[in-house]
């Protein structure tokens, strides 16, 4: 019994521990184009350029040839690039706002936007990386913010699953939490009841000791299960309802 609890109480200390310290060298959007309901996405990636602006260049024409691909459609383009300083996380160190003004064939693609763009610097100069999007030619009715929340209500992850995101996350602690404070709490009562049939003070008392850690080990695991119930489905609701093409779950910053 010693041993479950020191096990349980570890088991738990690791499913708590936040997920933002996982480091990524690249957006997950360069390795993995989001997969929308309404829009088609395509990425492009450059090799070392001269300059930022030849990179994200470079790079934006990769992402225009594969979602010509996608789409099927021949375009010419022009385009302005505007650069600016900022903050990256990772490696990256700087950023670039990118403008377009592409000329377009009204009856193929009608609208082409820059969803993120990102550059970093090398040994060899500059590499980029760009995300473009472009009404799908066969659009899909997105999940409602009502599928992904009830369908979060009862098993959590799941309305992140319809929504383009991951279910392991939110169902893995929210069913360890009650199968752990399920099985310690039936484990407590036991304890109780074998300390009230105990023949001596000393063994009682150990015994009672014991039966109040499982205790508190069912309320820990109870907690975490409920705390990660009411978060996944705030969470869910809202990026149902901001975010419908589920760029977030692909490293997407979205103006919330």
């Amino acid at each position: 019994m010693v041993v479950y609890m020191l096990f349980t109480k570890f088991g738990i200390l690791l499913l708590t521990i936040p997920s933002c310290f996982a480091f990524a060298q690249v957006p997950p959007w360069v390795l993995q184009p989001p997969r929308g309901f309404a829009f088609a996405y395509a990425t492009g990636s450059s090799g070392p350029q001269a300059t930022p602006a030849s990179a994200l260049q470079a790079a934006e024409q990769m992402a225009l040839q594969a979602l010509m691909q996608k789409q099927g459609s021949a375009l010419a383009s022009s385009q302005s690039l505007a650069m600016r300083q900022g903050n990256l996380q990772g490696n990256y160190s700087r950023t670039l706002e990118l403008r377009t003004d592409l000329k377009l064939d009204p009856m193929r693609i009608d609208k082409l936007d820059v969803i993120a763009r990102t550059f970093y610097e090398n040994e060899n100069g500059y590499s980029a990386h760009v995300l473009l999007r472009t009404p799908s030619t066969s659009p899909k009715q997105g999940p409602s913010v009502w599928a992904c929340a009830w369908r979060s209500a009862i098993v959590p992850g799941w309305g992140h699953s319809l929504h383009g995101g991951k279910m392991l996350p939110w169902t893995a602690p929210w069913a360890t939490g009650l199968a752990t404070g399920a099985l310690s709490w039936r484990l407590s009562q036991v304890a109780f009841a074998e300390a009230r049939s105990a023949r001596t003070q000393e063994r009682r008392n150990a015994t009672e000791s014991q039966a109040q850690a499982l205790r508190g080990i069912a309320l820990t695991g109870f907690g975490l299960a409920a705390v990660t119930w009411v978060w996944g489905l705030a969470d869910v609701t809202a990026l149902a309802y901001r975010d419908p093409e589920g760029l977030t779950h692909f490293g997407v910053q979205v103006d919330l």
